[in-house]
């Protein structure tokens, strides 16, 4: 059993310096107090939670819940520590979900996340506290408890993608705290939600195909028949053929970033960009890109529109230009394609996929990688069409034909 010692300042013993705790059965466990801050009743409580922490260790379990609830009411770093020290209590076991997600939302903060980041992580970590619970201890959340969190994420009417967002939330914060948590890292080891990956929430199941030159034939004609076909083809194009991100990309494009006559483009990655550095990255313009901003650059010169320096100032509340996007503009763009006989479920993936797989086939995965601002594992499971020909068996095929084709001349 604990045990309480009192300590004076000296033989009369009229003078109480002090409380010493120490277990019996803890070895090593032993840790004084100060009788000018601490009273008889606050070393009571602590000897009560140590008698219940002994019981479990000599029966080889861990502490119940109520003994953490205990613990964390108790809020003493001083009693924390000595139990850590002895291996008996982890002191990440006193961690809640909730706890967690505060500290890990607090660190992206201070990483400069944008505000949109951090509440849509919030908003992910909120539906993982519906299910576990908000004082849950995170060491409790198993690899099984996160497999049985994802088949009840099933059971709720979403939509697969909903379901990946919400995994991909709650995974990035378990793996905040494996990275940065100090006392507490050695009872988060690993994340649990790292089991996830095989269990369709990463999409690689979706459709990964590009467009054909057809399909864009199409679409390129429907586009000329809008009420506004330059802004369109231009718009379309970068995602065609460059890679944008066309709902946060595009809106960015200052006319100052792209060089007609050289055909490059400089992009603001607002995916990687935080609230206290901005990102850039280059890419090259092809020629069917270049001369569909041409026009729309010329067009909006003639017509006197002052665009303030966008490429697409109907993206923004510019006084004098119509805004396009009284919805979503990418809900306006698949509308448009449907009155036309087109449908594109997923658009921006398309085309994003399609420009991928031809930067990768016509410069190299490196590069590629450097114009679309992705990581090639991200480039491999999202992007690439399984159907596609590497570039190095295509080489070696037109080699082939060259050197065939110069026999038979011979």
């Amino acid at each position: 059993m604990a045990n309480i010692t009192t300590r004076y300042k000296d033989k009369s013993r009229k003078t109480i310096e002090g409380w010493q705790i120490r277990s019996n059965k803890l070895q090593g466990f032993s840790i004084r107090y100060p009788a000018s801050i601490y009273s008889l009743g606050d070393m009571t409580k602590r000897c009560e939670i140590l008698d219940a922490i002994e019981k479990s260790f000599a029966k080889g379990t861990a502490p119940n819940s109520d003994v953490y609830d205990d613990l964390k009411e108790l809020n003493d770093p001083r009693f924390l520590e000595a139990l850590g020290k002895i291996g008996v209590v982890s002191i990440s076991r006193v961690l809640t979900l909730q706890e967690l997600v505060e500290r890990a939302l607090a660190g992206f903060e201070a990483l400069g996340d944008k505000p949109k980041t951090i509440l849509n992580l919030k908003k992910g970590a909120q539906k993982a506290t519906e299910y576990f619970g908000a004082d849950c201890p995170i060491t409790d959340i198993s690899k099984k408890n996160a497999r049985d969190y994802w088949t009840w994420l099933n059971s709720q009417g979403l939509k697969q993608t909903t379901i990946h967002r919400y995994i991909s939330q709650i995974k990035q914060i378990f793996k905040w705290g494996v990275d940065n948590l100090d006392d507490d890292k050695n009872g988060l080891p690993s994340n649990p939600f790292n089991c996830l990956n095989n269990l369709g929430t990463s999409q690689t199941d979706k459709e990964k195909t590009p467009l054909t030159e057809t399909q864009k034939e199409r679409i390129i004609d429907a586009l000329r028949q809008s009420d506004a076909p330059l802004f369109w083809e231009a718009w379309f194009l970068l995602g065609y053929n460059q890679g944008l991100r066309l709902r946060s990309e595009a809106p960015e494009l200052n006319w100052e970033f792209i060089d007609l006559e050289r055909g490059t483009i400089l992009i603001r990655d607002v995916k990687r960009s935080k609230r206290t550095s901005l990102k850039w990255r280059p890419s090259i313009l092809r020629s069917e890109t270049v001369d569909a901003l041409r026009r729309l650059k010329d067009d909006q010169k003639r017509r006197g529109i002052d665009n303030k320096g966008y490429v697409f100032p109907e993206l923004w509340k510019i006084p004098g230009i119509e805004k396009k996007h009284d919805q979503p503009i990418v809900n306006k763009f698949k509308t448009l394609l449907k009155k036309n006989g087109i449908s594109l479920v997923d658009p921006c993936n398309i085309l994003r996929r399609t420009a991928s797989n031809y930067w990768r086939e016509t410069v190299g995965e490196y590069l590629e990688n450097v114009f679309l601002g992705h990581s090639r594992s991200v480039a491999r499971s999202d992007y690439y069409d399984d159907l596609n020909i590497p570039k190095n068996v295509l080489d070696k095929v037109r080699q082939s034909e060259t050197s065939r084709e110069l026999v038979e001349t011979d």
